[in-house]
């Protein structure tokens, strides 16, 4: 076991976030900046801000990580917004329908004050994959709304 993993499996995060840091310095690689914005996150640091960081250096170097996208947008929906890596999501052909339904969740953030519309890409994110929960949770919501 490497000292990256045993730190991990120990969940010593303070010190696994040095390691990283040190190796970001010597290849910024996606896998190491991926690594690190997934620390940033973790007790004692939780700092989105820094992980929203570290995931824009991933796009700056593969604009199409999906990955590190809808991470990001998971982070900045919580300040509720969404930057210009938003419109490659929703105009890139993922050609996958999980991928897909993804794009479908996330663009029904935009339109948390609009139930008509937010309703209509939950409803397409489901579609196109059913395996999802959250979409089925707020969609849910928003039926529960129009009944009170």
């Amino acid at each position: 076991m490497n000292e990256i993993e045993e730190n991990l499996r120990n969940r010593n995060f303070e010190n696994l976030e040095k390691i990283l840091k040190k190796k970001i310095h010597i290849n910024r690689n996606i896998d190491t900046l991926f690594e690190y914005a997934m620390v940033r996150l973790q007790f004692p640091f939780e700092d989105d801000e820094s992980a929203i960081y570290y995931l824009n250096e991933i796009l700056k170097l593969d604009k199409y990580n999906f990955e590190a996208m809808i991470i990001k947008f998971d982070l900045q929906n919580f300040y509720c917004s969404l930057d210009s890596d938003y419109d490659i999501l929703i105009s890139h052909d993922w050609k996958d329908n999980r991928k897909l339904s993804i794009c479908d969740y996330i663009t029904s953030w935009r339109y948390y004050d609009n139930q008509e519309m937010e309703r209509k890409y939950l409803e397409q994110s489901i579609e196109k994959c059913n395996e999802y929960v959250l979409p089925y949770k707020h969609l849910g919501y928003i039926y529960e709304k129009k009944d009170v």
